[in-house]
């Protein structure tokens, strides 16, 4: 067994058989605007069933966090390149979550953003690579 090798209580078992492991492919430039309007749905979804706030996961190597990471993030474009290229898809996020619910009109609200900031602090990471706080979004 190396590391690669997922294990479980009981093997799983799927209809179909075995299925093959899927490559992911890079998300388009289009694409990305129906991602930033799945997590103000969500938020507001959130709010509807009456949660007092909401928590936006931009850590553990999920898409927001291998936006930020300079090592897994090779575009191009507005979304690659310096930090504040890979940091738009975040703070994107913060401001639809913020103007697609309440939280403008009652900033007690608690926004909040998981950050695996861990990953940032080591002294091999120039300091070009490593995500800053801005002004431009609440949240940060």
């Amino acid at each position: 067994m190396n590391s690669l090798t997922t294990i479980s209580w009981e093997e799983l078992r799927r209809p179909e058989g075995k299925q093959p492991y899927v490559v992911p492919r890079e998300l388009g430039d289009d694409e990305i605007p129906a991602i930033v309007e799945g997590f103000r749905l969500a938020a507001r979804n959130a709010m509807a069933a009456g949660f007092d706030g909401v928590e936006v996961h931009g850590a553990n190597g999920y898409l927001l966090d291998a936006f930020l990471r300079y090592s897994s993030n090779h575009r191009s474009g507005p979304y690659g390149g310096p930090i504040a290229h890979r940091a738009r898809l975040l703070l994107e996020v913060l401001e639809t979550v913020a103007f697609g619910t309440a939280f403008l009109s009652n900033p007690d609200l608690p926004e909040r953003i998981r950050s695996g900031s861990r990953r940032y602090r080591s002294s091999s990471t120039s300091a070009s690579t490593r995500p800053v706080p801005t002004a431009s979004s609440r949240a940060w």
